[in-house]
């Protein structure tokens, strides 16, 4: 397992993309801050966004001087996209680092096993992309920058899309090896019952396969109106090419999950992609003066447009910088928690402000991309 360091001092973004210094702070010494994410393996592309992020935010705080003399330190840990490396790597860092929060997993199915372990040493845990039912319900140190994609995203899609998609019988693909997978098809199920759609049948695969013709056959079988892809990127864009090659037409769109919400789907499906549609919190295109400030910055530093997961690592790391503003300490790990739970008025990149809420997701408004000539637009 690679582990990197990363020394920074501490400050905070607070307004208009600006920093402010906060006077008679009593805080000193290191802040020893574990990210963990997946830098190799076939979702490295979203882990390394969000190490970036992550970075990013960790630089521009540098400046404020908000924690006066402590700094934070990032031990970042490459958890190889399985869930023996996510463990791995959070049994490590908080035993032989001794860290006072952690960012990450990567994915929902590794933070199902990990976020125990942070949970049981009371070490409070963000993470950016872990969608699935119930994360949060592991325990009061566990939040989310990313919203619920099956309670708020997926109906709110349903809802917009349905008056003009006017389907009345999907039918619907997914990787049921990813548990927030499954959860986005059975929100897509019971959003589109309440409309009087049926959902015709399911037909599933395990992640970083490349061949889905059989399951995309039978699909095509049912003559469904329409097709939900519940996967990863990387599969979705290679699903919705092969089912335009054996001929399910472009009139049948594709309804996707928040694992579509990545340049490379694009690149991956090519003209199949066309008319894709998906729900998502965040666009690099969304007005506000933090979140086009980290566009810019991130297109400057990294030479690549940021995606929607890394937005939510970016605001995760300004709010972990605020939380251990708030309970002025370094190392109470319960304080930083409780303070976490409280924050209010956090200016960021998902909101301006932004929070948590009762159940530890971040508060923000969805909303529908559809892609349209390559691009990402949003829907209307």
């Amino acid at each position: 397992m690679k582990r990197y360091l990363v020394s920074i001092a501490v400050s905070l973004l607070l307004c208009a993309g600006g920093f402010v210094s906060v006077a008679n702070a009593k805080l000193d010494g290191p802040i020893r801050i574990a990210v963990v994410q997946d830098l190799t393996g076939p979702t490295s592309v979203i882990g390394i966004g969000e190490k970036n992020a992550a970075v990013l935010a960790a630089e521009q705080l540098n400046n404020s001087g908000l924690l006066e003399n402590a700094k934070i330190e990032l031990i970042v840990e490459d958890s190889r996209g399985t869930k023996e490396g996510a463990v791995n790597a959070f049994q490590k860092v908080i035993s032989r680092d001794k860290v006072v929060a952690i960012f990450g997993p990567t994915l929902t199915v590794q933070g199902f096993p990990a976020h125990p372990i942070a949970q049981k040493a009371g070490v409070p845990t963000v993470s950016a992309s872990n969608v699935g039912k119930g994360i949060t319900a592991i325990g009061e140190y566990i939040f989310v920058t990313s919203t619920p994609e099956y309670k708020l995203m997926i109906p709110n899609l349903v809802d917009t899309v349905y008056p003009k998609l006017q389907a009345k019988r999907v039918a619907a693909i997914q990787a049921k090896d990813q548990d927030w997978c499954i959860d986005a098809v059975a929100a897509y199920a019971k959003a589109f019952k309440s409309k009087g759609v049926e959902l015709l049948g399911v037909e599933t695969f395990i992640t970083g396969e490349t061949n889905y013709l059989a399951q995309l056959n039978k699909i095509k079988e049912l003559k469904p109106d329409a097709i939900i892809v519940a996967a990863l990127f990387q599969d979705s864009g290679l699903i919705m090419s092969q089912a335009r090659e054996i001929g399910i037409p472009a009139s049948v769109p594709f309804l996707g999950t928040v694992g579509m919400n990545n340049p490379k789907t694009v690149e991956l499906a090519g003209k199949a992609a066309e008319g894709a549609l998906f729900g998502t919190t965040w666009h690099p295109s969304a007005p506000g003066t933090v979140s086009q400030k980290f566009v810019a910055d991130f297109r400057a530093k990294f030479s690549a447009a940021p995606d929607h997961f890394s937005a939510q690592a970016y605001d995760a790391m300004l709010m972990l910088g605020h939380a251990i503003r708030n309970a002025n300490t370094t190392t109470d790990r319960k304080a930083i928690r409780d303070a976490m739970a409280n924050l209010k008025g956090v200016p960021g990149v998902l909101g301006e402000p932004i929070r948590f809420d009762g159940e530890r997701h971040l508060v923000a408004k969805p909303f529908v991309l559809k892609i349209h000539n390559g691009k990402f637009e949003r829907y209307e």
